[in-house]
């Protein structure tokens, strides 16, 4: 399986990742409180990793 099975798979072609990152970035600018902060800290660094190498640095991502 792929990495975009959910969209791919979506009887109503709905791209379901594209989604879930648009309400993500809305929650964040509204300061909304994550439910699991490690998933918060994740998104942060991976978003940091890219604004500095332009593209994930994984090494980094994991000793985060």
């Amino acid at each position: 399986m792929g990495d975009n099975t959910c969209a791919m798979e979506c009887p109503n072609g709905v791209d379901v990742p594209t989604v879930m990152d648009g309400l993500r970035q809305m929650a964040i600018r509204e300061k909304i409180p994550a439910a699991e902060p490690a998933i918060l800290s994740f998104h942060n660094a991976v978003i940091d990793s890219i604004a500095r190498y332009g593209r994930t640095h994984k090494l980094e991502i994991m000793m985060r």
